[in-house]
């Protein structure tokens, strides 16, 4: 079981801004994103542009490929927490890996669910 000092669920842009903030206030704890997104962090705006053709593909990344590298930063692209255990401290991944952490920030947003219909008549 890989264990973190930070542990960041989520890595949009909130996740990406906690962790470059970390790293300057921290630099040598270590730091993990995890997402079940599989790409590095990108702009959704400019996603019908490349669509469109208007832009490469590149331009749409908001970090370069090397900037995990670079702020000392692990990534767990591609995967969903399954159980979160407070007591433990510890994270289990979609696909079967453990993290354990000293620090947990969860950066993941939320999504709208109509939970009954309304009538405003």
């Amino acid at each position: 079981m890989s264990k973190y000092k930070y542990l960041i669920l989520g890595a949009g842009v909130a996740g990406h801004r906690a962790a470059e903030e970390i790293r300057k206030r921290d630099a040598v704890g270590s730091i993990a994103l995890v997402d079940d997104e599989t790409e590095r962090l990108y702009s959704r705006v400019l996603l019908p542009h490349l669509l469109a053709g208007r832009v490469p593909r590149e331009r749409i990344f908001l970090v370069a490929p090397n900037w995990y590298e670079a702020q000392q930063v692990e990534c767990f692209f591609g995967v969903e927490i399954n159980e979160l255990t407070l007591s433990s401290r510890t994270v289990k991944l979609s696909d079967g890996r453990a993290l354990e952490f000293e620090k947990l920030l969860i950066t993941t947003g939320c999504r709208a669910k109509r939970t009954a219909s309304l009538d405003y008549t």
